[in-house]
């Protein structure tokens, strides 16, 4: 059975927000070390906070962050914005699809409508003994 679409707005009690921030937070490390773990990949991530000074990383042995971060930065800059995503590029990913949809349905559509008008004019004109569609 699919879980219910989650509605994602700003959490408007500051202790519910926090609460939820700290459950994500978690969660978000216990995936990347299943994906780490069932994957075979090297993962890390940096996670800023208001609620905490400072940064946190994971995983917490720095040799390990430390590898991760460097095969990244050793990189070339196009390698590794190859796969990178904003919330910018993302949204112009997903205009660009739903641009792509539009147009295509616009094309079905269309030929639905000529199909019809087709039909009916061939009905039409199988009714009439002149041949002519009355447009």
């Amino acid at each position: 059975m699919p879980r219910s679409k989650v509605k994602l707005a700003f959490i408007e009690n500051k202790k519910a927000r926090k609460s939820s921030f700290m459950k994500r937070k978690e969660c978000l490390k216990n995936k990347l070390k299943e994906l780490c773990t069932l994957c075979g990949i090297e993962a890390c991530a940096i996670i800023y906070s208001s609620y905490e000074p400072g940064l946190e990383v994971w995983p917490e042995d720095n040799t390990a962050f430390q590898n991760v971060l460097n095969a990244f930065l050793t990189k070339l800059p196009m390698e590794r914005n190859k796969f990178m995503s904003n919330q910018d590029s993302y949204m112009k990913e997903r205009i660009s699809k739903a641009e792509g949809q539009i147009k295509k349905q616009i094309v079905t559509t269309r030929d639905f409508v000529k199909a019809n008008l087709m039909s009916d004019c061939l009905s039409v004109a199988t009714t009439r003994t002149e041949g002519s569609c009355g447009l």
